[in-house]
């Protein structure tokens, strides 16, 4: 059997990363390099299209011997043609990534959002392995998620299947991005947290938490740190957010029925302290239901997320 291989390319605001696995997942070459978006989107490409050269010649692997090539993108993105409809933090609107891609490499290209490819990624290489029905979150500055059936994403009719940061948990609570109000994200974000803090800093409420916030602002990070110092406000705080990520999840169990719900982002990283209660909600919600015994459980790929998540798509999906 001809040995499978795929490229995963992460294309970030910031960074683009690419790599080259194998067909059960092993990276045999990476690399990357800054997205420099203000460029414009022809240069932006091209250097796109050099991180996959390098791999490609780092390896020792022809392009003819490809699986494909997975693009994660910034969205929103039609999965079906490869096009990123409108992506802010790149400048980009209507491009037609998945076209110039194939143009570029004649082999079948698959294009993703970030958060989807998250979820694929940990699905197969991740905390999901063997899991074939998984629910993915990433609570970060935002929240997203990623919807895994039979081993594949699930995008929906309109390619936005997944996104739970917008299930609304509080009726006229704190207005999101999103321009509604009472968004799980607005509840339970990183941003949200540090929205809080602020607010509780204004009052009074903790000079501990002041004092680890210095001059800057406080975050997500040390509230997280006051907490675990004992600091009565940071742990209402975190216990009431994370109360409320644990009722989004509640209902999203009910609705999908996944195996596992698999939490990544970097707020995840204040682990017990978001676990705890988020666990607690679902048993206490779900009593004898086998929903209660659902595993929710921390992402293991952390950075490499995205660009295993990419390849995946083409290693894994096809």
């Amino acid at each position: 059997m001809t040995q499978k291989f795929g490229i995963g390319v992460d294309l970030g605001g910031t960074k683009i990363a690419t790599a080259l696995v194998d067909g059960e997942g092993r990276v045999l070459a990476r690399t990357s390099c800054l997205t420099e978006a203000q460029d414009g989107v022809q240069k932006v490409l091209e250097r796109m299209y050099g991180t996959v050269d390098d791999v490609l010649t780092e390896a020792g692997i022809d392009v003819g011997q490809l699986a494909g090539i997975g693009i994660g993108s910034p969205g929103p993105l039609d999965s079906k043609t490869g096009g990123v409809l409108n992506a802010p933090n790149l400048g980009w609107r209507n491009v037609p990534l998945g076209e110039l891609f194939r143009q570029r490499f004649q082999v079948p290209i698959q294009v993703g959002n970030d958060a989807n490819l998250a979820g694929l990624g940990e699905k197969w290489l991740g905390a999901g392995k063997g899991v074939s029905d998984l629910l993915y979150l990433t609570v970060s500055t935002g929240i997203g998620g990623g919807i895994i059936i039979d081993g594949k994403i699930h995008t929906g009719a309109h390619d936005i299947a997944g996104e739970v940061g917008h299930i609304i948990v509080k009726r006229d609570g704190p207005l999101c991005g999103c321009g509604r109000r009472g968004c799980l994200e607005a509840m339970a974000s990183g941003t949200a947290i540090a929205r809080e803090a602020k607010a509780g800093l204004k009052r009074g409420e903790s000079s501990l938490l002041a004092k680890l916030a210095g001059a800057g602002e406080p975050t997500a990070k040390h509230v997280g740190e006051a907490a675990r110092s004992g600091d009565p406000f940071s742990t209402k705080l975190l216990r009431e957010s994370f109360t409320y990520l644990g009722l989004g999840i509640v209902s999203l169990l009910n609705v999908l029925d996944p195996e596992m719900v698999v939490i990544g982002g970097g707020v995840s990283n204040l682990d017990d302290l978001l676990f705890d209660p988020v666990r607690e909600i679902v048993k206490e919600n779900f009593g004898a239901s086998p929903l209660a015994d659902v595993p929710i459980v921390k992402a293991e790929l952390g950075a490499d997320v995205g660009v295993l998540g990419a390849a995946m798509l083409v290693v894994a999906q096809n």
